[in-house]
């Protein structure tokens, strides 16, 4: 099995983090290519990361005479399982932008991604000069290799609407922090006709990773796995009171049992509900009334967790190279073109997420913060994050605890405690196979 030594990887991207006070066609070679000239081919994220990459693949190509084109992935793969049956089918490109932790590993046992430590001298070296020491040690294999050059974060916070707060009586500039307080401020918002908060049910393993993840992330301060990834962790008092909070929003009606939850339709983006768990890819989904009147907090903990440090999930993505690469070496050097200072500083820039970057806040200066106000909060927040569990049953294991939650957090049909045995006897039984 393709693990970790460690069961989640921290992101130590603070260090100087700390902040004081026209694009190619979409699948067409580049223009005034020749006919016979090599085209390499990534795969991208759709959306605006997607067009990102085709503007820094139009940079490359106008300087490089092996060229490059970037593709939406395609239909069929644009899930963990259809890129691991691309794998199988020896079908994959170059390159692929946005893995995630959660498959990279089952990418890595396959022999679908290149072992970067070998292939490249200079792998490791340029992850440790862009992300530092903890990130490289973070993510590498149990054969101490490297299979992934990790390229965003963007951590989960809270999102709350200071006019709604003020409506309802409570103080917009100290927003709550512990499971009571923000229960409390759920229930005056209720009392004054607002929505307190809405994030989506839907029962697909990922979700989980932008409501109850990070709340147990917060409570625990581990993954969970144990560190040898051999066994379930969290069927302990963190996960009982993490869930037990989320359960507490939906008994109560603070929480709509409804699937309202992709940023672009989210109720709080709109101005209609008062807080929303998700990352900095958010804010510019928020209309212009919204993001006036909106702050960023840490992510809910236990009461008896009320000071200290607050950990929560790093939504990291990664760069690989598939082994079907018809040019590995440039291949490589793409890699480390797309993810140097210039084109870090503008995906900050024009996408607010945040690249793993230890230089990040020098690059950029205080004067982006400033006009970016939203931001400081979520780039000083990735300094204090975890990731999934590197691990091959990772995928299985948010499954089987997203059935957990649907049962006992959505809709109340079993004690929180046992809907977690049950899971936690299921996750055993995976990773021992």
């Amino acid at each position: 099995m393709w693990i970790n030594r460690r069961s989640v990887a921290a992101v130590a991207v603070v260090g100087s983090l700390a902040i004081a006070g026209c694009s190619a066609e979409r699948g067409n070679a580049p223009a005034g290519q020749s006919a016979g000239a090599q085209t390499l081919t990534i795969w991208a994220p759709a959306g605006t990361e997607g067009d990102f990459v085709r503007k820094v693949v139009e940079k490359w190509n106008a300087g490089h005479a092996t060229k490059f084109v970037a593709q939406d992935l395609p239909a069929a793969t644009a899930s963990e399982d259809g890129i691991a049956a691309a794998v199988a089918a020896k079908s994959t490109p170059e390159l692929l932008i946005g893995a995630s932790t959660a498959q990279s590993p089952s990418l890595a046992e396959s022999g679908g991604i290149l072992n970067l430590s070998k292939e490249f001298p200079d792998a490791e070296s340029f992850v440790t000069q862009r992300s530092g020491q903890t990130v490289l040690d973070g993510y590498r294999a149990a054969d101490g290799s490297l299979y992934v050059v990790p390229w965003r974060t963007n951590p989960v916070m809270v999102f709350y609407n200071k006019a709604l707060l003020k409506k309802a009586g409570l103080a917009a500039e100290k927003p709550p922090a512990t499971y009571s307080e923000y229960l409390a401020a759920f229930k005056a918002l209720k009392a004054a006709g607002i929505a307190p908060i809405a994030q989506s049910i839907d029962q697909t393993w990922w979700h989980r990773s932008f409501d109850w993840y990070p709340t147990y992330l917060a409570a625990a301060k581990h993954g969970l796995l144990t560190a040898k990834v051999d066994a379930s962790a969290f069927n302990e008092q963190a996960g009982v009171e993490s869930m037990t909070f989320w359960r507490d929003t939906f008994a109560k009606g603070y929480n709509a049992r409804s699937s309202a939850g992709l940023d672009e339709t989210n109720p709080f983006n709109q101005g209609k509900s008062a807080f929303y768990l998700s990352g900095p890819w958010n804010i510019p989904s928020m209309t212009k009334q919204v993001a006036a009147e909106a702050g960023v907090s840490t992510v809910p903990v236990p009461d008896a967790k009320a000071t200290g440090t607050v950990t929560t999930y790093g939504d990291i993505k990664h760069v690989v190279i598939f082994s079907t690469a018809k040019n590995k070496a440039a291949s490589w050097e793409f890699v480390k073109f797309y993810l140097n200072a210039d084109n870090d500083t503008a995906f900050l820039s024009d996408l607010k997420q945040i690249p793993l970057r230890t230089s990040l806040a020098d690059d950029v200066g205080e004067a982006f913060f400033q006009e970016n106000p939203l931001l400081e909060p979520f780039v000083k927040q990735a300094g204090n994050v975890l990731d999934l569990d590197l691990s091959t049953k990772t995928i299985d294991v948010l499954t089987a605890l997203s059935t957990a939650y649907q049962s006992a957090a959505i809709y109340g049909k079993q004690p929180v405690a046992e809907a977690l045995k049950h899971a936690a006897d299921q996750v055993d039984q995976l990773v021992r196979k």
